[in-house]
């Protein structure tokens, strides 16, 4: 590899790290959250609670993750 694209990939691993260390954490809202969404994709709280903190799979999971990122981030 040439010692241009070396330098690329270094600046761009530098770029990455430093976007990571000065992004603020996102923090939910403090309550209610998960049943404003539940009504929202019309499904359980169960469902909400499980597609947020455990990772479940699915269609109804993908929606409450796409609904919560555009709500709340």
């Amino acid at each position: 590899m040439s010692q241009m694209g070396q330098r690329y990939k270094y600046n761009h691993f530098y770029f990455n790290r430093m976007k990571k260390m000065f992004e603020e954490p996102s923090v939910p809202p403090r309550h209610g959250y998960i049943s404003e969404i539940a009504k929202l994709c019309n499904c359980n709280r169960k469902t909400v609670t499980r597609a947020l903190f455990e990772g479940q799979a699915g269609k109804k999971s993908d929606l409450v993750r796409r609904i919560y990122k555009n709500k709340y981030k």
